[in-house]
């Protein structure tokens, strides 16, 4: 899944093979993209390299929790999936159904290339 280092290798980030972004053009580098591509490449290498990511939550009481979540977990998919589609700024439709009006956009989407929803991650800023 992942390219070798060649020298005709297009700009990308590990892991991210197929998304709605394009990493051969310049906007995809600025501060509003990177900062929710960085994360999402960041965990498919903790996965390749078989290391889970830290998983901060609240508790039933209320109170900071920290554990580990492995990325196929927490994305809902394999992360070296073929199927897996990283859609950025998209909106996760499950959540349709308890809004009333215009569901906005989320900083990313796991999707199955075939349009499963797989889980969202990313709060929007």
């Amino acid at each position: 899944m992942f390219l070798e280092n060649t020298a005709n290798q297009p700009p990308g980030l590990f892991g991210l093979k197929y998304s709605n972004r394009d990493f051969t053009q310049k906007k995809a580098w600025g501060k509003n993209c990177f900062n929710s591509s960085l994360p999402a490449s960041l965990c498919a290498y903790l996965h390749n390299r078989s290391l889970e990511n830290i998983y901060i939550k609240l508790n039933s009481s209320l109170r900071v929790e920290h554990s580990n979540i492995s990325t196929s977990s927490f994305y809902g998919i394999d992360p070296q999936s073929e199927d897996l589609f990283y859609a950025f700024e998209a909106q996760f439709t499950p959540y349709q159904q308890y809004l009333i009006g215009t569901l906005p956009g989320v900083d990313l989407v796991t999707q199955a290339r075939e349009g499963r929803t797989s889980a969202s991650h990313f709060c929007d800023e």
